[in-house]
This record gives structure tokens, sequence and C-alpha cells, in this order.
């Protein structure tokens, strides 16, 4: 039950966010000369990257002291992958949707590090979801922080969900965060 609570924390924050550099009412904001939000300490940091409507883009919540790192379209409930972590945990849960033909595993890669990370179905939702945890030390996590690049397996088929340059400091700040 705890975990459907994370999820459902996270799928909120995804549903409710706006696009970087819009208000609520969709017009920019006004121009302040304040400091920018990440440049705030205690901030979650902005990705200022223009996405296609409807394109999945990593994005940053916090509940408490626990923090949400998912890869997802906004303001919709398509949530493709979530980490999370208490502060200072050095470990992230793992949360997806599982695929037609899928193993119970995440399996990722970013340039030349690898990991697998075996998974748990969990039954509840609309649709079958697997969990996990990992280390934030884990080769391929490191690289993920690092460069940006993930591969992510599922169903039998590689998906690219990289952080674009733009999102690079929320991937940062989650694993900051974590305690990496």
């Amino acid at each position: 039950m705890r975990t459907l609570l994370s999820v459902i924390a996270a799928a909120s924050f995804v549903i409710g966010c706006q696009p970087a550099g819009q208000t609520a009412a969709g017009e920019a904001p006004a121009t302040d000369n304040g400091p920018q939000a990440s440049e705030v300490a205690g901030t979650i940091p902005t990705d200022a990257t223009t996405y296609p409507e409807g394109e999945p883009r990593w994005m940053l919540s916090e509940d408490g002291a626990e923090q949400f790192l998912a890869f997802a379209v906004p303001e919709t409930d398509d949530v493709r992958l979530l980490m999370s972590c208490a502060e200072g945990a050095r470990s992230v849960r793992l949360w997806r949707t599982t695929w037609e033909g899928d193993t119970p595993d995440f399996i990722f890669s970013s340039g030349t590090a690898e990991g697998t990370f075996s998974g748990v179905e969990i039954p509840e939702g609309m649709e079958p979801q697997l969990e996990s945890a990992a280390s934030t030390s884990e080769p391929v996590l490191v690289a993920f922080r690092t460069t940006g690049q993930l591969l992510m397996t599922a169903g039998g088929e590689a998906r690219d969900v990289s952080a674009a340059p733009g999102a690079l400091p929320l991937v940062n700040a989650f694993f900051e965060h974590c305690g990496s």
C-alpha cells in the first residue's frame, strides 16, 4: 500500500505540473531580476527545455523528506519510470508499469554501464506495476547522473529515457538528495 501511495503522490505531481516558463493560465511569467528558483538553497531546480506537447521528460518533486524523479508526460497519468528516495538514503526505489512480454526486471544501460535489478510485480491499480530498489552507487545510475543518458529495456524493447541537457540539474539534485 505504501508503494501505491508513493506512486499516487508522484502522479499527482506530474498531473499538476506546468511546463517550464508558463503560469497556470498558460502565459509567460513576469520578468523578475531576482535569483532563479534553482539558485535559491533548498529549492528544486527547473528545466527550461522546450518540449513538444505530449513528450515525456524528467520532472522532480518532493513530499516532505522524500523526492520523486519521474520520466513522464506532464498533466497526464503517463508515468514511464519513477525513482524515489528519502533524504540521505543512498538507495532509490524504482517503479514502472509493465508491458506485454515483459520480464520482472529493471534493465538499464548508460554508456558502457549496465545494470539489471530484479523487480516485484505489484497487482495494485489498473495495470500491473513493477518495483525494485538500487543503490545510488550502482555504475549505471552514476553514469545516468553524470551524462543524462539512460536506456531502459522493457517488453523486449530498448526505450530511451535520457534526460535533456536542461533536465540534468534535476537528475543531479535528485541523486544529491538521495546521498549518492
